[in-house]
């Protein structure tokens, strides 16, 4: 079953999405619904050292990544949304205007969104 929207978004960004105009640009983070890690990890004892063994783990992390996001990641750019992020995870900072987050919340691979604010450090 699909998630609704307001179960996906905090309550700022909420606020936000109701109030402003659909071409205000908003910085949103999102955290995409996970996809299935690859268990194909390559042997240790291939490799010179634990620091080359690590770097193969990550390597191969990221391209599993890019690769099982490249979709959703077309869909936000069609959307008119600027993505960062993303690479070793499931989080994306996301900016654009309200009418591409809003289109955005209703895609299956977006499991959560919350508005990006500054923070007081005072």
């Amino acid at each position: 079953m699909a998630k609704s929207i307001q179960a996906k978004i905090d309550r700022s960004l909420q606020s936000v999405l109701q109030t402003a105009p659909s071409d205000d640009r908003l910085r949103v983070i999102m955290e995409l619904a996970a996809s299935d890690d690859p268990n194909d990890a390559p042997d240790p004892s291939q490799f010179e050292s634990r620091v080359a063994y690590r770097r193969a783990l990550i390597e191969r992390q990221s391209a599993a990544h890019a690769s099982a996001q490249a979709p959703i990641r077309e869909k936000l750019a069609e959307l008119g949304l600027d993505l960062k992020g993303g690479r070793l995870g499931r989080t994306l900072v996301v900016e654009g205007p309200v009418s591409g987050v809003l289109a955005s919340l209703k895609l299956p691979e977006v499991h959560r969104a919350m508005l990006d604010r500054e923070i007081d450090i005072g």
